[in-house]
C-alpha cells in the first residue's frame, strides 16, 4: 500500500538490526525498565495512600443497629481529616499499621530501574547520580563517555559516506568510482597543562631542539607578525637581576670529541678570564670590607665578631653566580683532561 518513493530521496540512519527497517533504537532496550518503573511508581502511590496513615478498625458489640454501624464507619473516616471523634463507650477504634521486614521497597525498585536506564543511555551513572568521594573512578566515567562519542561519530560518518557523499558526487560527476569520505575527529581534547609540563622538560631539562612553530600550533597561539609589540615575560631572577654579573656562557662549539685538547684548553682559559673579570668587583668589595675591619678592630675577638656581621652583607645571588661559573669551568676542565688521557 502507499506510493513508492524515489531513490536517494531520504537519508535513513539505522543501527543494530538488519531485518528491521527502523533499526534497533534505545527505546527497544529501554521498554522493560521504563515499564517496570512506571508500574512500580503506581503501586508505590497506592501503598502510600493505603499505609501512609494507619488504617482505622472499628469494633462494635453484637446486635448493634445498622445506623450505629454507619456512624462508627463515619467516625473512622473522620480520623483522616479530624483531630478527634466521638463514639459510644460500647464501641472501639483501633489503628492498624503496615509492618514488613527486609530491605525491599518500591523506592529501591524504582532506583534500580533509574540506574538501568542511565547505563543504557549514558553508559554510566556517575554523571547523573554522583559518586560519593569519587572513589578514583572519575577518569573511568569520562573514558566511557568519550568512547560513546567516538562510536557515534563513526556511525554517522559511515551513514553519510554511504548516502549523501556518493549521491552528490554521482549527481555532479557521473562515472566516478573513487569517492571522498567524511571523517569526524571526535577524540578527546588534549590536556594542555600536562602537555606543557612535558614540553618544558624536553626543551629546558633535556635541551631537545624544538621549533617555535610547534608551540604556536600545539597551544593554538597566533604567531606575532613583524612590527607587533611583544609581551615581556622574563622574570627578574637573581641570575639576570640588576647589579648581578651575568654568567659567561661557555663557547657554543666546545666539544672535546670534535676538537683537540689544546683548542679545548684555550676555550677554558678564555672562560676563566671572563670569570675573573666578572667576580673581581664582588671579591674586591668583600676584601675592602675585611681590610677596614682589621684596621679598626682593637682585638681579635672584635675581628671575629665583625666577620660574622660582615658576612650577611654579601648577596646570596652573587655567591650563586660565582659558584655557577666555577662549576662550568670545572666541567670544561674535566672534559679536556679526560679527552687528553
Amino acid at each position: 500500500e502507499g506510493e513508492a518513493l524515489p531513490e536517494r530521496k531520504f537519508v535513513v540512519f539505522t543501527f543494530g538490526s538488519s531485518d528491521n527497517p527502523y533499526g534497533k533504537g534505545l527505546g527497544q532496550s529501554l521498554w522493560w525498565p521504563v515499564w517496570f518503573k512506571k508500574n512500580g511508581i503506581k503501586f508505590w502511590m497506592t501503598f502510600l495512600d493505603k499505609f501512609g496513615m494507619p488504617t482505622g478498625v472499628g469494633k462494635y458489640p453484637s446486635g448493634t443497629l445498622k445506623d450505629d454501624q454507619d456512624k462508627l464507619l463515619e467516625a473512622i473516616e473522620l480520623i483522616h481529616s479530624e483531630t478527634g471523634v466521638v463514639i459510644p463507650d460500647t464501641m472501639a477504634i483501633d489503628l492498624l499499621e503496615a509492618a514488613r521486614s527486609g530491605q525491599v521497597s518500591y523506592e529501591t525498585m524504582c532506583q534500580y530501574m533509574d540506574r538501568s536506564i542511565s547505563k543504557r543511555v549514558l553508559g554510566q551513572t556517575a554523571s547523573t547520580e554522583g559518586t560519593p568521594g569519587k572513589l578514583g573512578n572519575e577518569q573511568a566515567q569520562d573514558d566511557v563517555r568519550q568512547e560513546i562519542v567516538e562510536a557515534d561519530a563513526d556511525l554517522l560518518d559511515a551513514c553519510l559516506n554511504a548516502t549523501v557523499v556518493r549521491w552528490l558526487v554521482d549527481y555532479n560527476y557521473p562515472g566516478v568510482t573513487s569517492y571522498p569520505v567524511i571523517e569526524t575527529f571526535a577524540g578527546r581534547k588534549p590536556d594542555l597543562t600536562a602537555r606543557s609540563a612535558i614540553d618544558k622538560t624536553l626543551a629546558v631539562d633535556c635541551r631537545l631542539p624544538i621549533s617555535k612553530r610547534y608551540f604556536y600550533e600545539t597551544y593554538n597561539i597566533p604567531e606575532p607578525e613583524d612590527g607587533e609589540e611583544l609581551l615581556e615575560t622574563a622574570p627578574k631572577t637573581p641570575q639576570n637581576a640588576p647589579g648581578v654579573p651575568q654568567t659567561p656562557q661557555p663557547p657554543a662549539a666546545f666539544s672535546q670529541n670534535a676538537r683537540g685538547a689544546d683548542e679545548g684548553q684555550d676555550d677554558i682559559d678564555a672562560y676563566t678570564d671572563q670569570l675573573d673579570d666578572a667576580t673581581a668587583e664582588i671579591l674586591a668589595g668583600m676584601i675592602d670590607g675585611v681590610k677596614a675591619l682589621v684596621m679598626n678592630a682593637a682585638s681579635l675577638e672584635e675581628i671575629r665578631d665583625g666577620l660574622i656581621d660582615l658576612y650577611p652583607q654579601a648577596s646570596a645571588a652573587e655567591f650563586g653566580a660565582i659558584m655557577q661559573r666555577a662549576l662550568v669551568a670545572a666541567s670544561m676542565l674535566g672534559s679536556v683532561e679526560v679527552g687528553g688521557a
